[in-house]
């Protein structure tokens, strides 16, 4: 697929039957100001993807590098946005976590994505327009040149856009299908 997500229906399902080994980007683009899509509705396809085999990155695009970008306590927007606690024991179950041990935060549930595999990119010339440095973003995501983040989106097995729409902070798992 090549150019940006435009005019491509957002979140086109990936067969269950897909062999193992599909690169699957999650393009976003909006801010946590602009839309909770971010939070809410790239985490659960971005784990179920990954246990399915492929590998799976999310890109982060125009506004959505706000979400990562660390205030001067180290915390990232994300960080400031609780989990809503009746999603936690579905969140502990698909995780395979003690719910002691399950994120309560999105930027907990973004490092642990992170952790388990799943990349997290940004444009470099978006940070830029920004005016974020490299160095003010969660660690977790790793910064690519213009070029190299236009060929990720060019060359994958499955683009999923997830576009500036305006959708309230909801539940990980009952907004829709996944």
């Amino acid at each position: 697929m090549a150019g940006p997500s435009h005019g491509v229906a957002a979140r086109p399902e990936i067969p269950a039957d897909w062999p193992p080994g599909k690169r699957i980007v999650m393009h976003v683009t909006p801010s946590l100001k602009q839309s909770y899509v971010l939070a809410c509705d790239t985490p659960i396809p971005a784990w179920n993807y990954l246990h399915r085999g492929h590998r799976v990155t999310i890109a982060l695009d125009a506004d959505a590098v706000t979400a990562f970008r660390r205030d001067s306590s180290g915390r990232t927007p994300l960080d400031r946005l609780e989990i809503r606690h009746e999603d936690l024991d579905d969140l502990s179950d698909l995780l395979e976590v003690p719910l002691g041990a399950t994120p309560h935060t999105y930027g907990e549930l973004f490092r642990f994505l992170s952790s388990s595999g799943v990349r997290i990119v940004a444009s470099g010339d978006v940070l830029r327009a920004h005016g974020i440095r490299p160095e003010e973003l969660d660690p977790m995501v790793a910064v690519l040149g213009g070029a190299e983040f236009k060929a990720l989106l060019e060359d994958v097995d499955a683009l999923l856009p997830y576009e500036e729409l305006a959708v309230p902070h909801h539940s990980l798992f009952h907004s829709g299908a996944h």
